[in-house]
């Protein structure tokens, strides 16, 4: 439930800033290919594509503002998974008291979603949010293997980490 709470305040706060139609660096290109299902530049960004297109659906202002509502759940969703590597890491360090193991999720998450750059992306239509979000999903599940292995986490979190690196370079951090 926490973890719910921090996506949608983050949310809240990323829609609150989007831009409400095509803004700069590779804003318009990304509308037009998620608006007509074509390729953008290299590597091509298959998931903010194919996502873009679903959210193209949603009855909200014109297709520009629905993919800046994509950047905004996916800067949303990395937010929320920083709250929850944060939670998962304090649990586990010794004489901690009480009150750091509750604040410091919510002190994480809200560092990070009101860093410049993510406030930034994550109110126009880039890829960015999106690679931030898949490359915390495969931490998440490396770092979930790392403390209680389990035969399928290694997988997932292989599995994941190749989904972040076919959407974008940054994906290479991970190795």
């Amino acid at each position: 439930m926490p973890m719910m709470l921090c996506f949608l305040a983050a949310f809240g706060l990323f829609i609150h800033g989007a831009s409400p139609t095509v803004s700069f660096e590779d804003s318009g290109e990304m509308v037009s290919v998620a608006y007509t299902l074509g390729v953008t530049h290299p590597p091509g960004y298959p998931w903010l594509t194919m996502l873009g297109r679903l959210f193209q659906f949603l009855p909200l202002g014109d297709p520009a503002f629905r993919m800046n509502t994509l950047s905004a759940a996916a800067g949303a969703g990395a937010v929320s998974l920083v709250f929850a590597l944060t939670a998962l890491l304090v649990t586990r360090l010794p004489r901690l008291s009480a009150s750091t193991v509750r604040l410091a999720p919510w002190i994480g998450a809200a560092s990070f979603a009101l860093s410049k750059t993510l406030w930034w992306q994550a109110g126009i239509a880039e890829k960015y949010t999106m690679s931030a979000m898949l490359m915390l999903l495969a931490l998440h599940a490396l770092l979930r293997h790392a403390l209680e292995p389990r035969p399928g986490r290694l997988a997932a979190a292989v599995f994941l980490s190749a989904l972040a690196l076919s959407h974008h370079l940054h994906g290479l951090y991970l190795i």
